[in-house]
């Protein structure tokens, strides 16, 4: 954790997070960003300004449009799951007023990268992109169809898909339930899969034991000298 310093004043550019973080959002540094964070901030945030049947928030969001990307793999699933984590610094501003800001988009794309460095991942591929902005816009339509009083029917969006249900979440576990799918997904992206029978290492421990002593107990492993930055995972 880095604790807020009380003798260092803000700039105006500055924010502080939910864990005491202090991150400049004209200059995003990648240490001052965690997973965590991230979490809290979107599970705390509702979809379409709160104007919605119910609490429906940015986390739940997330977590929906990686599912529906489920037959694509693991990675696009994971970048499913970041596309909005910019939000948890910049807000989960509505599209109408997107259009109204031309230079939002710049800062949303500069915390995003930043994210992603963090985070140790790439950028995503345009493929990728693509079929994120096809499962988000798709689960646009089935949110306003459940959601909003006009069932987004005068929104110019394609009808939703009427095969995928829209269950009610439990808003309180929005946030425990984007980490465990954000490090599920780590570690099927990190970890090869190991056969069936007694664990094996190179160290030789006995088969129960704890191989990996960079494995965290719910993350991924942790960085090595080829991935210099501190994971937050």
């Amino acid at each position: 954790m880095n604790p807020t310093n009380p003798t260092k004043c803000l700039t105006p550019t500055m924010m502080e997070t939910a864990s005491g973080y202090i991150l400049d959002l004209a200059h995003p540094d990648t240490a001052a960003i965690c997973i965590e964070d991230i979490a809290t901030a979107l599970a705390n945030q509702c979809r379409f300004n709160g104007h919605c049947a119910r609490p429906y928030s940015v986390a739940e969001h997330s977590i929906r449009v990686a599912i529906a990307l489920k037959p694509r793999g693991p990675w696009a699933q994971l970048y499913g799951l970041l596309h909005d984590a910019h939000e948890a610094y910049t807000g989960d501003i509505v599209r109408p007023l997107i259009v109204l800001l031309p230079g939002l988009g710049d800062i949303q794309a500069r915390i995003q990268s930043a994210i992603y460095a963090s985070l140790s991942l790439p950028e995503p591929s345009s493929t990728t992109r693509n079929a994120i902005q096809a499962a988000d816009d798709a689960m646009l339509a089935i949110e306003a169809r459940d959601l909003m009083p006009s069932q987004g029917l005068t929104w110019g969006m394609p009808d939703p898909d009427p095969a995928i249900p829209f269950d009610a979440g439990e808003p309180t576990s929005d946030k425990g339930r984007f980490i465990d799918f954000y490090q599920g997904l780590r570690i099927r992206i990190h970890r090869p899969r190991i056969e069936p029978g007694p664990f094996r290492c190179a160290t030789g421990t006995k088969s129960g034991q704890k191989a990996d002593k960079n494995r965290t107990k719910s993350g991924p492993p942790a960085r090595t000298a080829s991935h210099p930055k501190r994971d937050h995972a």
